[in-house]
């Protein structure tokens, strides 16, 4: 009978525990999970023209040089195209595609790869590059890359990587999102910014976010973030920031987000836990 007891309290506590490890709004439903292969899933980027996802996997140390870093092609159910895609990289981050060229942060190089053949095509490298992390790409075929470290953001022009912008106000700066003239970040200190592609001027648009990962939008004025110690947000930039899933406590991360629109689709890298997991987005 004691014995019976005991089992009936931890099995308590242990369903009590685990209520506590997740929170999970009823805007979001889980739709799929990625099945086992993923090593360390850092972006999930969709490819509209594709149908294609295209998962930068770390598989090494977030910041070593390796080689052990891939691009994963997973459809958009959840299942493997091609669990290795591109290889011979060392810790690939954010992803962008621009016609025929898929472009992704490495550690302190931008890599173009050939969106046909998963090969190489070129590396870009600058002086000041240091933590290349996410990657964002305009219209007329501008790559702009974060640097978490550097306080910088880069673009490639006239084939090369150049330096757009270098300021204090860019502290600790990882997911970006290009929306008309303006780049959209978020910084350490819970700040949301616009920073005009013309003038370069800063602008902020709130200061209660939490750390910016990964950024999509969903609607006018309206934005998903990510941060990666396992929480996600909804911004509305007039009414404010509301908690969609919360992870933290069970350490399930929640790196660079990618989006399925027509199907409201948000696809998160978990990054330690090896998943790339998708919830559709209820209004």
């Amino acid at each position: 009978m004691k014995n019976n007891l005991i089992a009936c309290i931890i099995l308590f506590f242990s369903h009590f525990v685990s209520a506590q490890e997740y929170f999970q709004s009823t805007r979001l439903q889980k739709k799929w999970e990625t099945p086992v292969g993923l090593e360390t899933p850092e972006s999930a980027y969709y490819h509209k023209a594709s149908g294609k996802i295209y998962v930068s996997n770390i598989a090494g140390n977030s910041w070593e040089k390796d080689s052990l870093g891939f691009i994963s092609i997973i459809n958009a159910r959840g299942e493997f195209e091609k669990l290795k895609w591109a290889e011979g990289l060392h810790a690939p981050k954010g992803i962008g595609i621009y016609k025929q060229q898929l472009f992704v942060a490495d550690i302190d190089r931008l890599v173009e790869i050939d969106l046909i053949s998963g090969k190489i095509v070129k590396t870009y490298t600058h002086t000041k590059a240091v933590n290349l992390n996410d990657v964002a790409i305009d219209k007329d075929g501008l790559v702009y890359v974060t640097d978490s470290k550097n306080k910088c953001i880069f673009y490639l022009k006239a084939d090369s990587l150049q330096l757009f912008l270098q300021s204090e106000e860019l502290v600790r700066l990882n997911g970006i999102f290009i929306e008309g003239n303006q780049l959209l970040c978020g910084t350490n200190n819970s700040r949301f910014i616009a920073i005009d592609k013309n003038t370069q001027v800063v602008s902020v648009i709130r200061t209660d976010v939490p750390y910016i990962d990964g950024l999509i939008k969903v609607g006018k004025g309206k934005y998903i973030a990510s941060n990666f110690k396992g929480l996600i947000v909804s911004i509305d930039v007039k009414k404010g920031v509301d908690k969609l899933l919360d992870a933290t406590i069970a350490k399930v991360n929640a790196a660079d987000l990618g989006y399925i629109k027509k199907r409201k689709l948000i696809l998160v890298p978990t990054f330690n836990d090896n998943k790339v997991i998708a919830y559709k987005l209820i209004n």
